[in-house]
């Protein structure tokens, strides 16, 4: 979906070097024995992101937070969002419809990381860690390989399952769509996956499918713990149809409603949500509404918010209650739900992208400084960077 293995290496060696003195002794949002560095200059940053962004794509929008508060721009000479969320063809001839940062987008494998906060608040809840096996929280009537039996959430959080590696080497061994129709992030794929035998503890392999299976742990941990979705008369059995509406009930009661943030179905909304454009878009392109299968929402992709309530999700991440300290400590020491970082910064981007196709670009980063940020594009970028490029590049500039 995305190519944020090779994006980390490239962002933590320009990072290393700036955020290096300011190493937390207790992850990057608690109380280290040093102390955090200056504040980034928000104004300065948006100034950035808006100079990379300017004509670089159909239409895109940013926020910025900093110590758990929205730092809002305006509508003059800092704007936090550019160009257009509907094209003149989208909008029956009326211009184009201007971005705005209150617009919401699919996120794509940003999703990843609230699912990785869901994982922990649930474990903590059965009174577990990341240590546990996964195996009493799988379908029942699920044939599970040899590592399945054994295998722990950690593994699935940390990307070191083995299974992107053990699917490799099915597809070494299969037509392409024989082997797309047999693993994918479908509820009838990832049961074909947990029937594999992959190396656990395997060097780290960013998969769709390790959080493709934590959406339906999560689903039988919440329902295990009271989550109520109505199947005839009673709570629904863990299938196909219920398993995202357990995760997405968990998610939006427990993490984005304590953030502010009200419902988002996973299936967008055509009246009121952006559209997403290929390369090349004018006013004249048509676009359309990316978003993610509604069966299968709330695991590996699928959550849809605006570049604001991104960050009033970061930023209560890193300065309200919605998770335990110790839960986010783990979380930014062993890289749950995170695709990259380095020392006191972490993020994770998303992106749906295919030559051709109507695309979407997202990141989310937070800073040992207290500065949150998030941009969401709807096209591809011209110059070829991902969001997280762009936001790295703006917080340096603000420094």
């Amino acid at each position: 979906m995305s190519r944020f293995t090779a994006l980390t290496s490239i962002l933590t060696a320009g990072l290393a070097l700036a955020l290096a003195p300011a190493a937390m002794a207790q992850g990057i949002g608690g109380a280290g024995d040093l102390a955090p560095p200056p504040p980034v200059d928000a104004k300065q940053m948006a100034a950035s992101i808006r100079a990379q962004m300017s004509g670089n794509a159909f239409g895109y929008q940013f926020a910025i937070a900093q110590d758990g508060k929205l730092v809002p721009g305006n509508t003059t000479t800092d704007k936090r969002a550019g160009g257009f969320a509907r094209s003149d063809a989208d909008t029956a001839g009326s211009g184009g419809l201007p971005m705005t940062n209150t617009m919401r987008y699919e996120l794509a494998s940003f999703t990843k990381n609230p699912v990785a906060l869901s994982t922990m608040k649930l474990l903590r809840m059965h009174g577990l860690t990341i240590e546990s096996p996964i195996e009493p929280w799988l379908p029942a009537d699920w044939k599970r390989g040899t590592a399945f039996k054994t295998m722990k959430f950690r593994h699935l959080l940390a990307h070191t399952s083995g299974i992107n590696q053990a699917l490799e080497a099915k597809k070494a061994k299969l037509s392409e769509d024989a082997f797309n129709g047999l693993y994918n992030n479908k509820w009838a794929g990832l049961k074909n996956i947990v029937e594999l035998n992959p190396t656990l503890n395997s060097d780290y392999s960013y998969k769709n499918a390790n959080y493709g299976i934590l959406g339906i742990l999560n689903a039988t941990m919440w329902r295990a713990k009271g989550g109520f979705v109505l199947g005839f008369g009673g709570p629904a059995p863990i299938r196909e149809s219920s398993y995202s509406l357990y995760a997405q009930q968990f998610m939006q009661w427990h993490i984005l409603s304590p953030a502010g943030i009200t419902p988002t179905p996973c299936t967008g909304d055509k009246t009121t949500d952006g559209l997403n454009y290929a390369a090349g878009a004018t006013q004249s392109s048509a676009g359309s509404l990316l978003a993610w299968p509604a069966l299968n929402c709330a695991a590996n992709a699928g959550l849809r918010l605006s570049a604001t309530e991104m960050v009033r999700y970061l930023a209560h991440l890193r300065h309200g209650t919605i998770v335990h300290p110790d839960d986010l400590k783990t979380m930014d020491d062993k890289f749950l739900g995170w695709s990259g970082g380095t020392n006191t910064a972490r993020w994770h981007g998303g992106a749906f992208n295919g030559d051709g196709a109507p695309q979407v670009w997202t990141c989310g980063m937070t800073f040992g400084d207290g500065t949150e940020a998030s941009l969401i594009v709807n096209s591809p970028l011209k110059d070829g960077k991902d969001a997280c490029d762009v936001l790295l590049a703006g917080y340096q500039a603000g420094k």
